[in-house]
């Protein structure tokens, strides 16, 4: 389900954001650590207009100087042979060359590290991100799902190597052509 009506063009001349955060993390045991970190986005689009996707009316987005909440949190658990973490956060920036305007980035990502040898490392993770414009606009909707895997190799104290597979699954809803 779309939430809000589709548009054919995006168009910013420019963003800026300023994004000052403060974290603190605290070790709750030796093996179990976490980190919170928050802050805020100072964020101002200049010149963003959105054209429905019949190209009857363009609306003229917001250029005020807007704040929103920007952070997360990380917990990490340690244990004798690698860590496994999860993570949430949120960050404010553009539509990744999908959509000319501000966009909110929404992320959750679980991650294990496991030691298999003195020299064989592996590791997994799972993520979830959710992108969508901000302010007034619309044109931006999109939810990623990912999945990665991999194995690092030291062949020497100075060399080594790994291999890596990532499955990315992105949904989008509604048209976002610049």
């Amino acid at each position: 389900d779309y939430l809000g009506t589709p548009t054919q063009v995006t168009v910013s001349d420019k963003l800026i954001s300023h994004q000052p955060r403060l974290t603190i993390s605290h070790n709750f045991t030796p093996l179990l650590t976490g980190s919170i970190q928050g802050g805020a986005a100072f964020s101002k689009q200049i010149g963003a207009k959105e054209t429905d996707e019949n190209g009857a009316t363009t609306t003229e987005l917001s250029d005020k100087w807007q704040s929103t909440f920007v952070g997360g949190a990380t917990i990490t658990k340690s244990y004798r042979t690698g860590n496994i973490s999860l993570n949430v956060d949120q960050t404010i920036g553009g539509g990744g060359g999908l959509a000319s305007q501000e966009t909110r980035t929404q992320t959750l990502t679980g991650r294990i590290q496991h030691n298999l040898s003195t020299k064989l490392n592996g590791f997994a993770s799972i993520g979830y991100a959710k992108n969508k414009s901000t302010q007034d606009g619309n044109a931006f909707d999109t939810n990623t799902y990912r999945i990665q895997g991999g194995i690092s190799y030291a062949f020497l104290t100075w060399l080594s190597g790994n291999v890596s597979y990532s499955h990315i699954n992105q949904k989008s809803k509604g048209l976002a052509v610049d």
